[in-house]
């Protein structure tokens, strides 16, 4: 039982607690005029486009579990870069609203890039975790 908690159904349960808030977080930034507006004046409409299609992309690899690893850093930069953006850092006064999404989801980002997909994946690199 032991094993099957550690290799499978931890990783899945990791790789679906991180995998829809990002899906959902990612479509509602291209749900916005493409993906073009979520980011308000801090980054060009390209930029803002290219963050919110790897986001969306990225927690898509993570549910399916393509790249576990390598998606999941992906997840946790679009995050952290994206607080930057809107300046939760340098204001303590509002940290909470602008950074709740990391502060929640950064451990299970973290999580799924120490253990991997575990064995209920669909990545193409056989043998990998």
């Amino acid at each position: 039982m032991d094993n099957i908690l550690a290799t499978k159904l931890g990783p899945l349960m990791l790789r679906l607690a991180l995998s829809f808030p990002c899906l959902g977080d990612g479509y509602l930034k291209i749900y916005q005029m493409g993906g073009t507006t979520w980011a308000g004046p801090y980054l060009s409409p390209v930029w803002q486009a290219i963050i919110a299609w790897v986001h969306l992309l990225s927690a898509l690899a993570v549910l399916v579990g393509i790249r576990t690893r390598w998606s999941a850093g992906i997840i946790l930069l679009c995050l952290l870069g994206e607080a930057w953006l809107q300046g939760a850092w340098p204001g303590a006064d509002q940290l909470w609203p602008k950074t709740h999404k990391i502060i929640i989801l950064w451990p299970l980002a973290a999580g799924l890039m120490g253990v991997g997909g575990g064995e209920w994946k669909l990545d193409l690199q056989p043998g990998s975790k």
